[in-house]
């Protein structure tokens, strides 16, 4: 591949929005990993309109919309529930025929650049084996994606074996690309999932598989819940464990660096609106953000029933702390170094000009940062 760099993105309107404001300069070094999420939903009983499935072609549409898919990219299925329907299901969990469901709806969308990902399922091995037989065919290139979650660290060696298993049966065994995703990795896991990775690619050497074999290497380390207010910090591991990796094995096999975009890879609620501003600004090494909080907990006397509740009690807009978070992380190391369309929402709601004050665009900003970063970094890390 002559990308350098694969952040996996699902199509919500945090990631879409991340991605569509990396700059044209940055682009042609990223391949984005998109994973297909339900569309979004409805009811409007008035109208008599509704959509409570969330239709697939809604998200389809959306990455037509965004981007002119004029440059490759991977497209496969969430497999985090809460962003499924039945339709993904249906598509995920149909091995009949080769994952035929999958395959025929990859045919359907008539996209030229896509690289499909497998649909994977370890007690259907005769299925998959077809099913990568197919895409063998019919696409130069297509992604066979191994989860390592906390569960799976143990099992690397028979995952490896796994991948083998059906590269062994493919006509070309370099199209297909391996995908070793290594899921959330933290300080006191960081040992735990390098010894899974280096197991997974000792297997493989050992399995004589040719060294023509790219395999993109992904994770992340942002937590699911960030807690305490002011300015705060945590380590960015993602990249320390692809260079790990990377100085082991890559005279063995090509190695392409990927992550989830400083996005968590399950994604949380934002819990019922009561969530406290926070801006984020990546680092290659930290991740530094600024939480504000804009209201308080207080017990009052409900009016109608005479029992004390706890309520919440706005103390200031939620654009004023977003104001104020901004102003603080403008203090952070190195902030500023970074020309992009995240750093500037920063900078413009630090003037008081705050675009939006929906957790999800701050989301958008700290991926668009981050993956501009992460594109500028590998392409002078692979020169």
């Amino acid at each position: 591949m002559k990308f350098t760099y694969v952040p996996l993105l699902k199509t919500t309107d945090a990631e879409l929005r991340a991605f569509s404001k990396v700059s044209a300069k940055a682009r042609p070094h990223i391949c984005p990993f998109f994973e297909l999420t339900k569309g979004k939903t409805f009811n409007n009983p008035s109208s008599k309109a509704h959509d409570i499935e969330g239709d697939l072609s809604k998200s389809v549409k959306l990455l037509r919309k965004k981007f002119a898919l004029d440059t490759p990219f991977i497209l496969s299925l969430t497999t985090e529930k809460k962003f499924q329907n039945n339709q993904i299901a249906n598509l995920l969990f149909n091995s009949k025929n080769g994952f035929s469901a999958w395959t025929g709806f990859l045919q359907e969308l008539n996209m030229p650049n896509i690289i499909p990902s497998m649909v994977v399922d370890l007690s259907a091995p005769f299925e998959m084996i077809a099913q990568a037989q197919y895409l063998e065919e019919y696409y130069p290139r297509f992604v066979f994606r191994i989860q390592l979650n906390k569960s799976d660290l143990d099992d690397a060696d028979g995952l490896a074996r796994v991948f083998y298993e059906i590269a062994k049966r493919l006509k070309d065994s370099t199209k297909m690309l391996g995908v070793l995703d290594l899921r959330y990795v933290e300080p006191k896991s960081y040992d735990k999932v390098l010894a899974a990775a280096k197991t997974f690619f000792n297997t493989l050497k050992a399995s004589g598989i040719s060294k023509e074999h790219n395999f993109i290497v992904m994770s992340s380390s942002f937590p699911a819940v960030l807690k305490d207010e002011g300015l705060l910090s945590f380590s960015s591991l993602e990249f320390d464990l692809f260079k790990a990796i990377s100085h082991e094995f890559s005279s063995d096999f090509i190695l392409t660096y990927g992550d989830y975009a400083a996005i968590h890879p399950i994604r949380k609620d934002d819990g019922g609106g009561f969530w406290i501003p926070r801006v984020d600004y990546p680092t290659l090494n930290t991740m530094y953000y600024a939480r504000i909080r804009h209201y308080e907990m207080r017990k009052v006397v409900d009016a109608v029933t005479g029992q004390e509740v706890i309520r919440r009690k706005k103390f200031k807009e939620a654009k004023e702390a977003y104001r104020e978070a901004s102003i603080l992380i403008k203090t952070c190391p190195g902030f500023g170094d970074k020309d992009c369309w995240g750093t500037d929402q920063i900078i413009d709601c630090s003037l008081g000009n705050c675009k939006s004050n929906i957790p999800s665009f701050w989301i958008s900003v700290r991926a668009n940062i981050h993956m501009t970063m992460m594109a500028n970094v590998l392409k002078l890390f692979e020169a």
